[in-house]
């Protein structure tokens, strides 16, 4: 419960408040970059063959930091990108469309990882797919499915990563609060005034 309340405080005050910072102040494709690497390595700290009896604390803890980090920082890249990208009129629907595509994107990621975990544990168990059977605590079968899982995790997460690098590569600081623009209705009623003397005159 320790390690979850970390997890927590990590999660929803730490990051978001580095974040919202950031976004102001340096190019949002390194943010970008950075969330997406976090995430990657999370995978992998997940998908090594550590021994089942090693502490939470000495890699768990840490994949989990990782994953909050990088969702925390890359998803308010796009959002604030796709807002940015549409005229004022449409950024709801903007919005809705990028909420709409990452939840596609898991249900697609997680359905082929899944699909991956199983047949790795029947092929492991001796067994048909259909026949698989749940995940087991201290089972070595479901340990390797597990494994297999992450390692498709970390595949399509590096796969998103090029994919940033390639496309998001020129996007510069889009979290900059815009300047206020000046007054100018003190010069246009000091010109006004000129114009009323000279016609006095």
């Amino acid at each position: 419960s320790n390690a979850k309340g970390i997890a927590f405080v990590c999660r929803y005050d730490i990051v978001a408040f580095i974040t919202a910072h950031l976004l102001s102040r340096i190019p949002t494709f390194f943010i970008l970059a950075i969330g997406h690497v976090c995430v990657s390595i999370a995978a992998v700290l997940y998908a090594v063959p550590i021994p089942p009896t090693t502490s939470y604390f000495a890699w768990g803890m840490w994949a989990m930091i990782l994953s909050v980090i990088g969702a925390d920082t890359a998803w308010p890249c796009l959002t604030l990108f796709t807002s940015h990208s549409l005229p004022q009129e449409d950024q709801a629907i903007g919005g809705a469309l990028i909420n709409s595509s990452g939840m596609i994107g898991r249900a697609i990621a997680l359905a082929i990882a899944t699909a991956i975990q199983s047949s790795v544990m029947a092929s492991d168990r001796g067994v048909d797919v259909k026949n698989v059977g749940p995940l087991e605590a201290w089972d070595a079968p479901s340990l390797k499915g597990l494994r297999a899982g992450g390692w498709t995790n970390f595949a399509i997460l590096v796969m998103a990563l090029g994919l940033v690098v390639f496309t998001f590569r020129g996007m510069e600081i889009i979290g900059k609060v815009p300047a206020r623009r000046e007054r100018t209705e003190g010069v246009m009623n000091e010109e006004t005034v000129d114009v009323e003397r000279r016609g006095q005159q």
